[in-house]
């Protein structure tokens, strides 16, 4: 079973998707903030509750039990997509809410990890790439200054 991942309030029950941010400048989003091992959206996109639920059961999978280890999620699905059921004609309102989505601008770190072997952030990370649809980048920040030239990409 799958967790869902949504608001428990909102202001307003049906939204409008609206448009995708381009990219963020913001420092805060150009490092890892608490971990060290981060993954980076590339292009801006949609993403599912149930893509980012399979990516934490992935993440989860390669960590091993009885160490400490820390993993942040840094997006959260808030906007509530509809859809009418199939043989309703057109009208009487707007569908009912099928699942949950969460804009992520392009630069923007999604997960960060830190208290893990390189190796292990590495491949739960690389697993992670595989399910996303957009395009991501491997961060690793050896220093906690929000210096650029400090961070290593990898493929």
């Amino acid at each position: 079973m799958l967790l869902t991942w949504q608001p428990k309030k909102t202001k307003f029950k049906r939204l409008h998707k609206g448009t995708l941010p381009k990219c963020t400048y913001k420092a805060s989003s150009l490092r890892t903030q608490q971990g060290v091992y981060g993954l980076r959206v590339l292009k801006h996109t949609r993403l599912s509750s149930k893509q980012l639920e399979q990516v934490r059961r992935k993440i989860i999978t390669v960590r091993k039990k009885r160490e400490k280890q820390k993993i942040w999620f840094r997006c959260i699905p808030d906007i509530p997509i509809t859809a009418k059921p199939l043989g309703i004609r057109m009208g009487k309102g707007k569908g009912q809410i099928k699942y949950w989505i969460a804009r992520v601008p392009a630069g923007k770190i999604i997960f960060q990890l830190k208290y893990m072997d390189s190796w292990r952030a590495k491949k739960a990370l690389k697993m992670a790439k595989k399910i996303l649809p957009a395009p991501t980048k491997i961060y690793i920040n050896f220093g906690w200054k929000p210096k650029i030239k400090k961070f290593i990409t990898l493929n």
